[in-house]
């Protein structure tokens, strides 16, 4: 029997599934029950992000990963990735770089007070330092592109054997 390691999309939908999951419990369990230390519009704030990030990455972001994950044999390479990175991105703006800046602000300030508060920082830093590096790597792809062709437009030094030749002496043959 060949162990086969789960595809990527696949790791992904679960792992965003499941931050999603833990940040609505935080905010029931922990947040909204001490919104008196925290403030209500901390309280609001949060809950605000996870619904619009839950919602957009369950109804336009998810789709994209189970796209690339269920039909990966039939679609192009670069297709899949932009797939993958389009969710990874739309995750990262909209839900988990704001609900990161906001349960590390909470932990800051008022220290960890709940292992559920944890548990949720710990699955959110993950997810975020996902969408960090997705960002990232997609951002320098794409530069990293559009250099070539900018480049691609000057003239080129191209050694031949008559100029290695005459470089190294004349009479030396390579």
């Amino acid at each position: 029997m060949k162990f086969h390691a789960p595809k990527v999309p696949l790791v992904l939908l679960f792992m965003f599934f499941g931050v999603h999951c833990l940040n609505v419990l935080n905010w029931w369990w922990f947040l909204k029950a001490n919104d008196d230390d925290f403030g209500t519009d901390l309280v609001n704030a949060h809950i605000a992000f996870c619904v619009i990030g839950s919602l957009i990455f369950f109804a336009g972001a998810s789709p994209f990963l189970f796209w690339a994950y269920r039909h990966c044999n039939q679609m192009p390479p670069n297709l899949r990735r932009n797939a993958i990175f389009l969710c990874i991105w739309i995750n990262f703006l909209l839900h988990d770089f704001p609900l990161w800046l906001m349960e590390f602000w909470v932990a800051w300030t008022f220290r960890f007070t709940n292992v559920l508060q944890g548990i949720s920082l710990v699955a959110l830093s993950v997810s975020t330092t996902v969408g960090f590096f997705g960002l990232w790597l997609g951002y320098a792809w794409k530069v990293s592109g559009l250099l070539q062709k900018s480049s691609s437009e000057a003239p080129s030094v191209a050694l031949t054997h008559r100029g290695i030749q005459g470089s190294l002496g004349g009479g030396m043959q390579i």
